[in-house]
């Protein structure tokens, strides 16, 4: 039981530091607990606690196992491989539009799959609309190389991934209404001879992570289960309309760093563990 109890929390450690950057799980216990002073009850709470933000991080684990998976389909795939060594052939290119279009209708969690060249310009995507999922148009192709996400994928080596901050989708430079929210898998792309193609870029529709941590947090009805990017702000919380505020313009909301300095201090210097002000007794990783 301690070896496997070892594995899970070594694996929970590699997850928060590999597959997303910048995100903290907060799980806090209030009110009904406010007055417990017996340590053998605390401790019973935050086996709990514990328990729930395991469960938490491994369900989400398994979501971007899964996307990197779909990733690496279509990186060892013939078509992209085809499509890279003659990328002037159309039918090349249309069989690598096949393998994205098939890729987004049978997951269904993709907002877009596109292809980037060394250039910056995309050279193939495909992207889920309301009437389904459709081919962007050659003129519509963009110049995406001034994006974060792109200069990061355009630095990796063979075999190595990147994961970008969650965040909303931003289309002509404004946040899209409704908000979306998104993860960007970032593989890059070289050809048989070892030389950079571009990269591929998998856009997730990541409402459906927070939807599975909605579920978890349901596990227990007495905790509130936050999630945080790295400046204390919020991205889940109990109270949908404060998520994600500080993307949006005119929108402003006191973080938790801010709102709860000492919980965020211990949280900013021990990484994972609990904090416990005699009013919350709070879990985070």
């Amino acid at each position: 039981m301690d070896s496997k109890n070892k594995r899970i929390k070594q694996m929970v450690k590699n997850f928060v530091m590999i597959f997303v950057p910048g995100l903290i799980v907060v799980i806090i216990l209030t009110g009904l607990f406010l007055n417990l002073n017996i340590e053998n009850d605390k401790q019973i709470i935050k086996i709990r606690q514990q328990s729930i933000g395991e469960m938490v991080t491994t369900n989400v684990y398994a979501i971007f196992e899964d996307i990197k998976s779909d990733g690496n389909i279509i990186l060892n795939s013939s078509e992209i491989k085809n499509y890279t060594g003659n990328t002037a052939d159309s039918n090349n290119q249309n069989e690598l539009k096949r393998i994205f279009y098939n890729m987004m209708v049978n997951k269904r969690v993709y907002d877009s799959i596109c292809f980037v060249s060394v250039d910056g310009y995309e050279k193939v995507r495909m992207n889920n609309t309301a009437t389904g999922t459709v081919v962007a148009a050659d003129k519509t192709l963009q110049y995406q190389g001034d994006r974060y996400y792109v200069a990061e994928g355009m630095k990796l080596n063979p075999g190595e991934i990147y994961i970008s901050p969650l965040d909303l989708n931003i289309v002509d430079e404004v946040v899209e209404t409704p908000a979306k929210p998104v993860i960007r898998l970032i593989i890059p792309v070289f050809n048989d001879k070892n030389e950079r193609q571009g990269i591929l870029i998998l856009t997730y529709l990541a409402q459906n992570m927070l939807d599975q941590i909605k579920k978890d947090a349901k596990m227990s009805l007495t905790m509130k289960v936050f999630l945080l990017n790295e400046d204390g702000d919020y991205l889940f919380s109990e109270n949908s309309n404060n998520d994600f505020l500080v993307m949006v313009a005119g929108q402003k909301m006191i973080p938790l760093s801010q709102e709860q300095p000492e919980i965020w201090q211990t949280v900013q210097d021990n990484g994972s563990g609990y904090s416990d002000d005699g009013n919350e007794l709070s879990y985070y990783l």
